[in-house]
């Protein structure tokens, strides 16, 4: 599993730390790391809005958030 941040460029999606970079597609299961826990999560890109967004939780900002993703 790759611990990073989640960037987002326009259609793009991915997670960065200091060993490299994984792009994410829509509708991929990834962690969101909150203090001491984890919050599993699937990250989902809208066709309306043109936007990335975790799936039922689209009020958090999808971008900047520390998560565990499987490489």
């Amino acid at each position: 599993m790759m611990k990073g941040v989640l960037n987002v460029e326009k259609d793009q999606v991915y997670v960065t730390n200091q060993t490299g970079k994984i792009s994410l597609a829509s509708g991929q299961p990834l962690y969101l790391l909150l203090q001491d826990c984890r919050i599993p999560v699937v990250v989902v890109h809208s066709p309306k809005t043109h936007q990335w967004c975790f799936q039922y939780l689209d009020r958090i900002a999808v971008g900047g958030q520390k998560v565990l993703v499987d490489q």
